[in-house]
């Protein structure tokens, strides 16, 4: 779209769709069906000047208010604050690669056994954390709980809830001041060979300073074919810290990762 009058640094108003009838009509931000208050990401195209980041869109005077940042170009050299925008600049909703969530962060294939898998250098630039985990331990149990710690806290800083079934058998149990948070449940080295567990744990808000991280997940597990084989669950965990998490350990209760698990971290928007 067109921009109206001289945006400068600040918030945005748009003009009307460009028409183009070699290139193709574009649509303006209502016609593609943004609503007011909804949070888009845009692109706005100076001549050779550009900036890219997400806004808040109004519909009652047609207006894109900027964030705070915004990755930007001048024509030499690459910024990170809004750049000042012309008469001429042309505006449009292009998705980021922060936006196409969830993102592969991180992940480890073990080879061999491996006791802990550890995700460091994690960026502020999402919203949540997801942890998956699938594969086995090689203790010597049918199903072993997943673990996880943040920022190397060892203290009895976490606490979980647990409720899980195995057929009509069921558990519900909670666990205050732990040195770790119970994510699920994998398959133990005496469950029938080839099976594996499978984890998805979420933890909201992982970058913020303020507020503990709380998380959830579900889980599945198998464990052979015959009565409470099969076995799931869904936890609910917390971390008391208002660190941002900038590392995640993921590890069995008991014994190692056997060879050709897999624990991945993304990141989600």
């Amino acid at each position: 779209m067109t921009v109206s009058g001289t945006p400068g640094t600040g918030t945005i108003t748009l003009g009307s769709a460009i028409l183009d009838a070699t290139n193709g009509d574009c649509l303006t931000f209502s016609n593609a069906g943004v609503q007011t208050g909804q949070i888009v990401p845009y692109i706005a195209v100076d001549g050779h000047n550009f900036g890219y980041g997400q806004g808040t869109y109004t519909s009652a005077g047609t207006t894109l208010t900027r964030d705070a940042a915004e990755v930007t170009w001048n024509g030499t050299a690459v910024g990170s604050t809004p750049i000042s925008l012309s008469s001429a600049t042309i505006v449009g909703i292009s998705p980021r690669g922060v936006d196409l969530s969830p993102q592969l962060f991180q992940e480890v294939i073990t080879t061999g056994s491996q006791a802990s898998v550890t995700f460091s250098g994690i960026p502020a630039t999402f919203r949540d954390l997801e942890i998956r985990v699938r594969g086995r331990s090689d203790a010597a149990a049918t199903n072993i709980k997943v673990m996880a710690q943040f920022n190397a806290d060892t203290g009895a800083n976490y606490q979980y809830q647990i409720n899980q079934s195995y057929s009509s058998g069921t558990l519900f149990a909670q666990t205050p001041n732990a040195t770790s948070a119970a994510l699920g449940e994998i398959t133990g080295a005496t469950a029938t060979a080839s099976y594996v567990g499978m984890i998805k744990a979420t933890v909201g808000n992982y970058r913020a300073t303020t507020g503990f991280k709380q998380g959830l997940s579900v889980w599945g597990n198998t464990i052979g074919t015959g009565t409470f084989s099969i076995g799931a669950g869904n936890n609910g965990f917390a971390w008391s810290s208002a660190s941002a998490i900038i590392s995640v350990k993921v590890f069995p209760l008991a014994g190692n990762f056997v060879d050709n698990s897999i624990i991945s971290l993304y990141l989600v928007n």
